[in-house]
């Protein structure tokens, strides 16, 4: 089970990254027959003048304990793959969502406090911004915070 939860909590957090979403604790939900994983609990979203959203890999790690899995060094890598491989799906469709944001301006910019050209841009910012090195300050904050 562990390595289809792991690309699956990736693809929800490069999302969640994209898009300046806070999470509270315990946001994944594993649907097992479908063999997805969604997360719960947004606390808000286009938080886009913070840093990405600190990630809290204990409840992923407390997971992948309950199914028995233990290959950290092999789920890391198998949650950056799917986190970089989510960010260029987004990437390859920019344009549709422009399109969308820009037909929600009326709920969207007064929600952020700003033009909906002000969030398009960036939005545009965090998803065109080096997916990697993004992904890895997370992972870096994770360990500095004993997660």
């Amino acid at each position: 089970h562990a390595e289809w939860i792991v690309t699956e909590a990736a693809r929800q957090d490069a999302l969640g990254d994209v898009v300046g979403s806070i999470l509270r604790d315990d946001r994944y939900v594993v649907l097992l027959e479908s063999h997805t994983v969604v997360t719960t609990h947004h606390h808000e979203i286009f938080h886009l003048d913070h840093d990405m959203v600190n990630r809290d890999f204990s409840v992923l790690k407390r997971m992948l304990t309950v199914a028995g899995d233990d290959r950290s060094a092999e789920l890391t890598s198998a949650y950056r793959k799917a986190y970089v491989a989510q960010i260029q799906r987004l990437r390859d469709r920019w344009s549709e969502l422009e399109e969308y944001l820009q037909g929600q301006a009326d709920r969207i910019a007064p929600y952020a406090r700003t033009s909906i050209d002000e969030v398009i841009r960036k939005i545009h910012d965090r998803l065109f911004a080096d997916a990697d090195s993004v992904l890895q300050q997370a992972l870096t904050r994770s360990l500095a915070n004993g997660q």
